[in-house]
């Protein structure tokens, strides 16, 4: 007898161990940049999800059993090495996230309690706070977030033809064309082709890493910044990976990725490649500037969907007043990358 497997709801695409690490509980601060108001001290499980997010559609559960040779060496591979394909449903991605969720919130923990147990941070390494399989995991979890959220998808064709062209001969012939193949589908059939584990070793092997500490919160020098720029803590969103693409004159291909990852409210993961085209601090681990906390809130802010998450009461007021006074073309910009010209 077959034991019925619990459906799965509320579907986070911003994890609730992610979002208790951020603020301290199991409770955080929302604002809504679309209604223009809080939902102050919030479960975290009520908040950063949608219902059924990652459901796939029968046809295609149907589909993927009917190609059973085809996607299940594929899955082994990529996904799970026990997977049975006569198990798969509906719900396959929503368990999967979960599992890897499970892994990393681990690594988060160990992390974050080792720069706890650090009286001179300052005068840390990063290396010295991450082991191999941490960073690995964290790596990996900045690979899956950037492309589960809803803000991925608001990308639209650039989206789906970046995943288009990663699917194998004769992966692509079989789906490409189907209607029965959405959003979700398609991130599915991705996983399928090991992205998740090349992104997470682009990762390790092309960038920088640091950590970027607010020891001495400060607020804006200039009146008219301190009323709608938070200076004092990092913020969070509902797409929290932070990519920035910095345009660089006179170099081979003009571009110097970075990405930014809040930790919690005081800490902010940084990782940037050799070419970065600004000055940096000589340590891996260094005191972040009230200027510095400014522009990366700002990217926070700007390219979430709609929800934004504080743990200070103050942030709140000058969110409010940041959404209201600068242009939609501003705030809004969840369906483009972020790009800063030099």
């Amino acid at each position: 007898m077959s034991i019925k497997k619990e459906v799965k709801k509320r579907q986070h695409y911003v994890p609730q161990f992610y979002l208790k690490m951020y603020s301290g509980s199991n409770r955080v601060n929302c604002y809504d940049k679309t209604l223009h108001i809080k939902r102050p001290n919030t479960l975290t499980e009520k908040i950063g999800y949608e219902k059924y997010f990652y459901n796939f559609s029968e046809e295609f559960v149907k589909e993927v059993k009917e190609h059973d040779t085809l996607i299940s060496g594929l899955v082994k591979k990529h996904i799970d090495p026990n997977f049975i394909v006569e198990e798969f449903d509906k719900q396959f991605l929503e368990d999967y996230f979960s599992v890897l969720e499970s892994k990393m919130a681990l690594s988060f923990s160990s992390f974050v309690t080792k720069i706890q147990g650090k009286s001179d941070l300052l005068n840390s390494s990063i290396t010295d706070l991450l082991s191999v399989s941490e960073k690995q995991d964290i790596a990996k979890f900045i690979a899956l977030q950037s492309i589960r959220v809803p803000s991925f998808r608001e990308l639209g064709e650039k989206v789906r033809n970046l995943l288009r062209l990663t699917l194998p001969d004769p992966f692509d012939k079989l789906f490409e064309e189907s209607a029965i193949v959405g959003d979700n589908e398609r991130l599915f059939l991705h996983l399928c082709t090991g992205s998740l584990q090349r992104l997470g070793d682009y990762f390790l092997e092309n960038f920088n890493w640091s950590l970027a500490v607010i020891n001495k919160p400060e607020e804006a020098r200039f009146a008219h910044v301190r009323k709608t720029h938070v200076t004092t803590e990092f913020l969070l969103s509902d797409n929290p990976v932070i990519n920035i693409k910095n345009m660089i004159e006179k170099h081979e291909n003009g571009i110097s990725l970075e990405f930014a990852l809040p930790i919690n409210s005081k800490l902010l993961l940084l990782l940037r490649e050799s070419n970065y085209p600004y000055s940096t601090s000589p340590n891996s681990i260094f005191s972040a500037d009230r200027n510095l906390v400014r522009i990366y809130n700002d990217f926070q802010v700007r390219f979430s969907s709609r929800k934004i998450f504080y743990n200070d009461e103050e942030s709140f007021k000058k969110l409010q007043k940041f959404f209201k006074s600068a242009p939609r073309s501003y705030t809004h910009n969840a369906d483009t990358f972020a790009v800063i010209p030099l």
